[in-house]
């Protein structure tokens, strides 16, 4: 099935070669199959069409990070795409989680990648909680509680939700 979807998309790029949205789906298929080399192909190659949009990045800096232990490339970007996108949680997220589960030498790091995602979006309640878990993987209870805090008065955050966050606190 996935075979004939490539096939599919390999067509739809011949009637329409500058197609942002096809050339990511045909690195996502690459990279299913476990074809690296050829994401990283399909990827850089949508970098180079459209250097602006920041998906193409972000599954580089993924393939490298996580798949091909290329910390310094995945870091760079990580860091292009945060460039690209700093309204969006995700790019901050993803950089920090890179750090906490790969890329070990930075963990230290998390925090500053947080704050400074929670200067562009202030209250983002997915970086308040990661913020928070971080600090209190740290040992540190003041800032995790401050953090863990914070989320009781966030609207994205239903009663159950509340009810674990003060278990935390």
């Amino acid at each position: 099935m996935n075979k004939n979807r490539l096939k599919e998309l390999v067509r739809r790029l011949q009637d329409d070669p500058k197609n942002y949205d096809l050339w990511l789906d045909v690195g996502q298929l690459k990279k299913f199959f476990n074809n690296y080399q050829g994401a990283i192909a399909v990827f850089e190659h949508a970098a180079r069409l459209y250097p602006e949009h920041p998906l193409a990045y972000y599954n580089l800096a993924n393939i490298y990070g996580l798949y091909l232990g290329n910390y310094a490339k995945a870091e760079a970007y990580y860091l292009k795409t945060i460039e690209l996108e700093p309204n969006q949680d995700y790019v901050y997220l993803g950089l920090a989680e890179f750090y906490r589960d790969f890329y070990k030498a930075k963990f230290s790091q998390i925090d500053d990648v947080l704050l400074q995602g929670l200067q562009t979006l202030p209250g983002d309640p997915n970086m308040t909680l990661q913020l928070a878990y971080y600090y209190k993987s740290i040992g540190d209870k003041e800032n995790a509680r401050d953090y863990f805090s914070k989320l009781l008065t966030s609207s994205h955050i239903n009663d159950a939700q509340k009810d674990a966050l003060r278990d935390e606190i």
